[in-house]
């Protein structure tokens, strides 16, 4: 096993021979019996400690960088989370402005939509009316044609009655992109989920309508319980506590 290509700029030269040391000792390292498996532990403790002291010299390095940097970080954050505010806030307006308006259009859209079929049943109902006294009349001269013995009148034709529909102005739907001297605001779509019931999507898993990556357990909280319960096991069905031990050294 060989050691990762580094520059000895900022490791002390001492550290990197010792590490290279360390590191060229794993590949011999033999373990078949306790003493043997005594000396690997032991191997391992010195590369804890030097791992303990590189990271040590590191932080001596990095540490009066690392507050600089915090520093010039906060300068800069204070007016990009104000800007970010303002810029927020000024899209909002816009976008509120843009909701109200494809609002009214569909409102008017709609009332217009209203009125066009109210006019429509209007001019139905009122063509049905004229077809009906047409009929009735017709048949007065059916019956007049027969008690003379002459031909029935031709059957009369009810010409179609137009809507008396005029379609008003509707307002017009805000532009996707808005354009300005300075740049242009345009919008996506932005699809996203919200789970409304659990409980049924976790049954619809269960009865295989959904696929099991929608309910993906909570690792977070079921290790918390699971150090919380220990040795006392699981009390949830489907979940086992595993003691996962961890080699350290002391």
């Amino acid at each position: 096993m060989t050691t990762t290509a580094i520059t000895t700029r900022y490791v002390p030269q001492e550290a990197l021979q010792r590490a290279k040391e360390l590191v060229a000792k794993a590949d011999g390292i033999v373990v078949v019996d306790l003493k043997s498996a005594e000396g690997g532990v032991a191997e391992a403790i010195l590369m804890k400690k030097a791992i303990d002291y590189l990271e040590t010299k590191r932080k001596e390095l990095v540490e009066p960088h690392n507050a600089e940097v915090k520093k010039i970080n906060a300068d800069f954050k204070s007016l990009t989370n104000d800007l970010t505010q303002a810029r927020i806030k000024a899209l909002g307006k816009v976008n509120k402005w843009k909701d109200e308006e494809t609002q009214k259009a569909d409102e008017e859209r709609l009332a217009a939509e209203k009125k066009r079929q109210e006019a429509e049943e209007r001019a139905r109902a009122e063509e049905e009316r004229l077809r009906e006294e047409a009929e009735k009349k017709y048949q007065k001269e059916v019956k007049k044609a027969e008690k003379k013995g002459a031909e029935p009148p031709p059957k009369p034709i009810v010409a179609p009655v137009e809507a008396d529909y005029v379609p008003d102005p509707i307002a017009q739907m805000p532009p996707d992109k808005i354009s300005s001297q300075v740049g242009t605001l345009s919008t996506r779509a932005n699809w996203k989920a919200t789970v409304t019931d659990v409980k049924a999507l976790a049954k619809a898993v269960v009865d295989g309508k959904a696929p099991e990556v929608c309910i993906l357990p909570n690792q977070t909280f079921l290790n918390q319980q699971a150090r919380a319960f220990k040795d006392n096991g699981s009390p949830y069905p489907g979940v086992e506590f595993v003691n996962d031990e961890i080699p350290i050294t002391v």
